[in-house]
């Protein structure tokens, strides 16, 4: 458990997950990540997962919806 503290005081993050590792990327002022157990490195955070694209479109029925409020 780390804690860090900003405006409105400490908040908690949580801990990388088992085998990652965050290093500070001097020429681009940002962390980036390392996954020593697949051997591979991302600059977005494994702790805070984007969230999943849509598998499908919108539906004909939902795109009218969104029509008609324009």
């Amino acid at each position: 458990m780390a804690a860090a503290s900003g405006k409105g005081g400490a908040k908690w993050i949580p801990a990388l997950p088992h085998g990652w590792e965050a290093k500070y990327d001097v020429d681009n002022k940002a962390y980036f990540f390392i996954d020593h157990v697949n051997k591979k490195t991302q600059w977005d955070d494994p702790r805070f997962p984007k969230p999943a694209q849509r598998a499908h479109p919108p539906t004909q029925a939902a795109s009218a919806v969104a029509a008609s409020v324009r």
